[in-house]
């Protein structure tokens, strides 16, 4: 019984595999995941398991998206992929500190940005200036105290 049990449990791991890794090669996708994945059809059958099903996910959202968000999403990667390593880096460190923010203070924060962008651009140019001016230590200590703020 417990060979019987082994050699199932052998055929099972097998023949997912084999099914996982046959639902990833690129002869597998369809014609449009594969004029939409086009970039990516020569070091496709390389990629990781997890990646390809991210970009998978991804084909399909970008499916399901109406024209204008299909344009602002291909502005924001022809941005990011003008981004130098470094940018990435800070973006990505800024991503995942908003996504450790609670729904309160996300709502405040993207209230403050709503009213930043409603400002005479002149006053937005003159905030960004003085925050320019500003040493690194006193851009620590107002990053604290709005920290502080934000917290309540």
């Amino acid at each position: 019984m417990k060979l019987i049990k082994s050699l199932f449990l052998i055929t099972w791991c097998l023949s997912s595999t084999y099914l996982s890794a046959a639902v990833t090669q690129w002869d597998s996708l369809t014609d449009e995941q594969q004029k939409f994945l086009a970039p990516l059809s020569e070091k496709w059958n390389q990629l990781p398991e997890e990646r390809q099903q991210k970009l998978l996910r991804g084909a399909e959202r970008f499916k399901n998206m109406t024209p204008q968000q299909r344009e602002r999403a291909q502005k924001r990667f022809k941005r990011w992929q003008s981004m130098s390593p470094e940018q990435k880096e800070r973006l990505k460190k800024q991503y995942k500190r908003w996504n450790k923010l609670s729904p309160e203070q996300k709502k405040k924060l993207k209230g403050k940005y709503v009213e930043f962008r409603q400002m005479p651009k002149e006053k937005r140019q003159a905030l960004r200036q003085r925050w320019q001016e500003l040493t690194p230590k006193q851009r620590k200590a107002f990053r604290e105290k709005l920290k502080a703020n934000t917290d309540k």
